[in-house]
């Protein structure tokens, strides 16, 4: 069973992919999914999917979400005991590792470990499978409380770095042609982010295009009076990627 979040929710079994029900109830089993193996209590799901507060009936509608989610699991062998209610809550008992977002975030982690210690083609194929699990936006088209929401932030922080790393691995293998696009692509969705436009600037330097290295530095320039968009990593592979990369005029 795979439980992917990446994109929008689904659980894909071997034959088939699971219907989940409404945004609210597929809101229950995403707050359950981001803490496998927890127990997610009833008070935390009511304050996720009510966050500005509660009708009276939050409760009970918690209770026929999470029993509607369990039957819709246990009409296949597979999904027997996969929710299981305690009693102040529910829990998922399924491994991180059946989850997408834990299995990108491993292979995040391990792709920089790779990196920083010089296995350049093994760090490639680590961070190449890990930003390709994501499909989409993280739980697209579901309704976002202050856990599920701060969740996905995370998370989207983690695909940038990801990214990043990965054409830092493209750039060492002399491959800029895949390393510009990347960042023009992160660039444009994320205009204030600094290690995108170093990356961006060197690969250009790289491929000889000083002209259009001096347009991406001009352009980063003229952000330099907003706030910037995420704090510098204390990491010190993605901390060499936030140094500003000035080409010569």
């Amino acid at each position: 069973m795979e439980i992917q979040l990446l994109g929008g929710l689904s659980v894909q079994l071997p034959a088939r992919k699971l219907h989940l029900g409404t945004p609210k109830q597929q809101a229950v089993f995403a707050m359950l999914a981001v803490q496998p193996g927890q127990l997610v209590t009833l008070n935390d799901l009511v304050d996720e999917l009510w966050p500005d507060g509660p009708p009276r009936s939050a409760v009970a509608n918690v209770r026929t979400y999470a029993a509607n989610l369990r039957r819709t699991f246990e009409t296949f062998a597979s999904g027997h005991g996969v929710i299981v209610r305690q009693q102040t809550g529910y829990r998922l008992t399924l491994g991180p590792e059946s989850v997408d977002v834990f299995r990108f975030e491993m292979e995040r982690s391990a792709g920089r470990e790779a990196l920083m210690a010089g296995h350049v083609d093994r760090a490639g194929e680590l961070l190449r499978s890990a930003v390709a699990r994501w499909r989409g936006a993280m739980l697209a088209g579901l309704p976002l409380g202050p856990v599920l929401g701060a969740r996905v932030a995370a998370a989207e922080e983690e695909r940038l770095l990801a990214v990043e790393l990965l054409a830092d691995v493209h750039l060492r293998s002399g491959r800029d042609d895949l390393a510009i696009p990347l960042m023009r692509e992160v660039i444009a969705r994320h205009p204030l982010r600094e290690p995108a436009y170093a990356l961006l600037m060197r690969a250009l330097h790289e491929r000889g295009d000083h002209a259009g290295a001096l347009v991406v530095y001009d352009a980063q320039r003229s952000h330099d009076h907003t706030p910037r968009a995420t704090p510098r990593s204390a990491d010190p592979a993605e901390q060499r990627l936030s140094i500003s990369y000035r080409p010569a005029r």
